[in-house]
């Protein structure tokens, strides 16, 4: 599997941010899926609400104070502008390995992910890097920029 550039000059760091570069590879699309992947969860979860009201949505306990939420942060508008160029790539893919590789950002074992698909380990990791590599050099044809 393709592992994540190590050195401080790669062209692409969960760090500092995308760095734009000249190429795409196998790995900076998988690493564009997984910051997706890590912004769909930072999006806040789709609350249908029955009524409106201006009271505060909380509920004081036995001591009269407000129960503790746990801080939420919350996706940048350019996160939410890549997860939503990264939708696109995905849709390239046939079914399955848009499914395989969904699975893998997601953090699904290899073991889980053949059982998902109905196939070796080591076939899912293979369809993973041919589709990744697909991308890469649909992008790179197309004269996108890394």
């Amino acid at each position: 599997m393709m592992a994540s550039p190590a050195s401080s000059n790669a062209p692409y760091s969960k760090k500092n941010g995308h760095i734009p570069g000249d190429r795409w590879t196998g790995t900076l699309i998988l690493l564009r899926f997984e910051e997706a992947a890590e912004t769909l969860r930072r999006l806040p979860p789709a609350v249908r609400r029955g009524k409106v009201t201006s009271w505060p949505d909380y509920v004081r306990g036995a001591s009269g104070e407000a129960p503790r939420v746990p801080l939420r942060l919350m996706a940048r508008p350019e996160a939410i502008d890549r997860l939503d160029e990264t939708m696109i790539w995905l849709g390239w893919l046939p079914g399955l390995t848009a499914r395989i590789a969904w699975a893998r950002v997601n953090k699904a074992s290899w073991r889980q992910i053949a059982t998902l698909a109905g196939m070796s380990p080591r076939t899912c990791q293979r369809r993973l890097t041919e589709g990744l590599l697909e991308i890469a050099a649909r992008l790179n044809k197309m004269g996108v920029r890394a």
